[in-house]
């Protein structure tokens, strides 16, 4: 679900403040092998990055500093983010690090596997939005007639502030859901007092 409605959201804000058209539909030859190739992608990477590399960060150094290393290790495997904007960068930045904090609250890596493949399937296979991904077909012939700040312009939602909010409020809600700061602090309160 995850990985659905992070797209979709930032794609039905932009439809209702008429940053994107949709005006059709392109015929993809051959989509029984492009579905498969996401699934391998989105397997491949998580399989890197969370399944060994976070993992093996995270006995060492801890949670935060595993996410950290892990994100900037994903940023170095794609070094083409680096030229595609502050907007873009930070969203796979914050997209990386909420696939490591649902990570740490569902433990299982399906889930984050899950998640990068549905999310890579609606912003790649469905909106041709991420640009990296260059080789892939598009379902959906839109038009991006509104500014850039919040379409995203050549980087799709990917670039938009719309999808970055939408991550970051995703965020918030897992952590505090899986730390609830209220009782976090009431608890250091209780241990100072004993």
């Amino acid at each position: 679900i995850a990985g659905a409605v992070l797209p979709v959201i930032a794609v039905a804000v932009m439809l209702i403040f008429k940053g994107i058209q949709l005006e059709g539909f392109n015929k993809i030859s051959h989509l029984y092998y492009w579905v498969p190739a996401l699934i391998l992608n989105a397997v491949a990477t998580e399989l890197l990055l969370r399944g060994y590399l976070y993992q093996l960060y995270k006995r060492e150094y801890g949670v935060i500093a595993s996410t950290v290393i892990t994100t900037l290790l994903y940023l170095s495997l794609e070094f083409e983010i680096l030229s595609q904007g502050k907007i873009y960068i930070a969203t796979m930045i914050l997209f990386n690090i909420l696939l490591c904090i649902i990570m740490e609250y569902s433990e299982s890596m399906l889930v984050t596997i899950i998640i990068r493949f549905v999310y890579t399937l609606f912003s790649t296979l469905f909106l041709g939005s991420l640009p990296l991904s260059g080789g892939y077909p598009v379902l959906l012939k839109t038009e991006i007639p509104g500014k850039a700040l919040i379409t995203g312009g050549e980087n799709g939602i990917e670039g938009s502030i719309i999808i970055i909010s939408i991550i970051g409020i995703a965020a918030i809600l897992i952590i505090w859901r899986v730390y609830n700061p209220i009782k976090l602090i009431k608890n250091l309160t209780k241990k100072r007092k004993a």
